[in-house]
């Protein structure tokens, strides 16, 4: 197990996985090379209907688990699950199925905790079945209290309030137990999970339209920490992740469209770390956005699409079908009707997630729906409803304080309205985009908007 955390804390995922499977098989834990979509599909109704068939008190009741060999492969199965969910979704999903059913059929374990938040992520986020998910981490809850394993808090955090509560908590009121979940990490040594928790503290920040400032003095104070401990798995986001921060805030210089994040993403690819190589796509596809590059925006909005669907994508993550879809709408009417027919396919497809989403909790993506909603109608030439849209995006951004929803919306807005020859009202509205901008903190884009409208630099007339 030792070797094995070693292997994937210094990027080498394929060789931990490689030794890892070796070991669960000789505990008698086997799973498929190469896993295919209905083996996780059989593997995960097998466990619901094992899960459901136990009422909480039945499952609370079972005793300690006792067979060593057992007890050692939940071990296993728990220390590469972010190696499968990095690497592999379809092991991934085996992993996690295995976990629970090893629990339910052998007894409880510390270790349980775990396997019932991680099963209950897979059920939110994979099935939509949300009662089961949030039965999953109130047990989770139940058996950390329990066991007193303040060693799982990292992991326990991560899944429940990471990827189960987002389905109704605001992304801004969850940040906090991340952000514990990072410092427990530390303190009780489960530096992997410490890492995705501040991974995700960040991101949900960042995606809530919070000033980039804090954000930014957290990120820089989470790569110094996994610097500090060598993690060079977490440093393929962590970096990243800063230095698209910096570029929005201006603190370095705006490379080039292909050279930004490139060594990043290379570094990832190389090590076959697909779902970090799409975040590190969407830093790049968002960057080319806010800074009006839409061609290359598209281009990468194409490159994320292997984590827009379930597993990977849950409310958390609504931000980055909203970029998605502005790209690909953004270049629509410049392509030729089959073209354009595929990306208003794509486009429909995460808007019905995005829906979906903003259902669950209206704070963390009702603003960007309307504001997809309003760039789809402009597409289809439906000029007032484009119209209505745009003001019911920024409206609604402004009352949940979403600096990033509301300055761009304000941007597009005022394009809009130049388009429709209403020269006063573009020019007010990008007054506005330029001071959400810079309360914001993106101050590269505010200094754009300033050379691009001068008139920007003078004062507002009363």
């Amino acid at each position: 197990a030792t070797h094995v955390h070693s292997l994937s804390s210094s990027y080498k995922m394929r060789e931990a996985l490689e030794e890892a499977l070796d070991v669960l098989g000789n505990l008698g834990e086997y799973f498929p090379s190469t896993p295919r979509l209905h083996n996780v599909v059989i593997e995960l109704t097998r466990t619901r209907r094992l899960f459901r068939s136990k009422t909480n008190e039945m499952i609370l009741r079972l005793p300690l688990m006792q067979n060593t060999d057992k007890v050692a492969a939940l071990q296993i199965l728990n220390l590469i699950f972010p190696v499968t969910y990095r690497t592999n979704p379809m092991l991934n999903g085996l992993v996690t199925s295995r976990m629970l059913q090893l629990t339910l059929r052998f007894g409880l374990n510390a270790i349980s905790t775990v396997a019932f938040a991680s099963f209950g992520s897979i059920l939110a986020s994979f099935y939509k079945n949300k009662d089961d998910a949030y039965r999953c981490s109130d047990l989770a809850m139940e058996l950390l209290e329990r066991f007193e394993t303040k060693e799982y808090i990292p992991r326990l955090h991560v899944f429940v309030y990471a990827e189960i509560l987002p389905y109704k908590i605001p992304l801004r009121e969850l940040c906090p137990y991340l952000l514990q979940a990072f410092h427990t990490g530390i303190e009780t040594g489960d530096i992997q999970f410490a890492m995705v928790a501040a991974m995700m503290f960040e991101g949900y920040m960042f995606f809530s339209g919070e000033r980039m400032a804090p954000v930014e003095k957290e990120t820089r104070c989470f790569n110094e920490k996994a610097e500090e401990l060598q993690q060079t798995t977490a440093l393929g986001l962590l970096r990243p992740d800063l230095k698209f921060l910096q570029i929005l805030m201006g603190k370095v210089e705006r490379p080039p469209r292909l050279e930004m994040l490139s060594s990043d993403l290379r570094l990832v690819v190389e090590a076959g770390d697909e779902s970090s190589a799409c975040v590190i796509h969407f830093l790049r596809l968002t960057l080319c956005f806010i800074f009006g590059d839409f061609e290359p925006a598209a281009v990468e909005a194409k490159a994320t699409e292997n984590i827009l669907q379930p597993p990977y994508i849950h409310p958390g993550f609504s931000c980055m079908l909203v970029f998605h879809c502005l790209a690909l709408l953004a270049v629509a009417p410049c392509r030729r009707a089959l073209a354009r027919r595929r990306l208003l396919h794509a486009v429909k497809k995460s808007m019905a997630l995005l829906e979906s989403f903003s259902l669950c909790v209206p704070e963390n993506c009702l603003h960007s729906f309307n504001l997809v909603q309003a760039e789809l109608a402009l597409v289809n030439g439906q000029m007032n409803l484009a119209r209505g849209k745009f003001i019911i995006a920024i409206s609604v951004a402004t009352s949940f304080k979403d600096l990033m929803i509301q300055a761009i919306a304000c941007e597009r807005y005022s394009s809009f309205l130049k388009d429709q020859g209403d020269q006063a009202g573009a020019l007010g509205r990008i007054r506005e985009a330029h001071s959400a901008y810079k309360a914001w903190g993106a101050m590269a884009k505010v200094r754009l908007l300033e050379v691009d409208f001068p008139s920007l630099m003078m004062p507002s007339k009363t």
